[in-house]
Parts: structure tokens; C-alpha cells; sequence
């Protein structure tokens, strides 16, 4: 959110020149990867938003009974402002989340 996928992808090919063993841990890196998504080894979802994880869940099927986001200190301490833990700096003030799905 802060920084586009191509400026991450950039970044983290830079630092493979320097570090090999990031090949292995992004094997992505060899195919001229254009998103995020690309570059790690199962195409994981690091690159959506909560609410697009929530609707992802939602058109599959799937209830979404519990969704707790993992926020860092600074996040843990602003999302108790009234309000602001639905918003998008809630996301980048966080590391992951945790989800309960349910399939009816």
C-alpha cells in the first residue's frame, strides 16, 4: 500500500544479486515477475486488501465469522481511535490477519 509492486519487485531483485539464497525463497524472481503475487513460491495472497480477502471469501462460499487483523504496536494503540480500524491505514499499520471461515 505504501510502495507500488513494482518498486518492491525492483527492490527485492536488487538484494538477490546480493544474497543468492533469496532465489530459492522466491523462485518467482527468475520469470520476469510484473506483481507480487508472482514472485513468491505459492502465489499467496499478500497482495489484497482485508475487504478484498472478506469478499474473495464471500463469493466462494464462505462465511466469514471471525477476522482479527495482527497490528504492530503503533496500529494496536490507533485502532483504538473510534472508527479507524476499518480503514486502509489499519492494513498498513498491520502484519496479517487471522480468519475463521465457515461453509454453510
Amino acid at each position: 500500500m505504501v510502495f507500488s509492486e513494482q518498486t518492491i519487485i525492483r527492490a527485492v531483485l536488487r538484494m538477490a544479486n546480493d544474497s543468492p539464497q533469496l532465489d530459492e525463497i522466491y523462485p518467482g524472481l527468475k520469470n520476469n515477475p510484473q506483481r507480487i503475487r508472482d514472485v513468491r513460491l505459492h502465489g499467496d495472497l499478500n497482495d489484497i486488501s482485508f475487504n478484498s480477502f472478506k469478499e474473495m471469501a464471500k463469493r466462494a462460499g464462505f462465511k466469514v465469522e471471525h477476522f482479527q487483523p495482527r497490528a504492530i504496536p503503533s496500529g494496536k494503540v490507533l485502532a483504538r481511535i473510534p472508527g479507524l480500524r476499518s480503514t486502509p491505514l489499519a492494513e498498513i499499520l498491520s502484519i496479517g490477519a487471522s480468519a475463521r471461515l465457515r461453509k454453510p
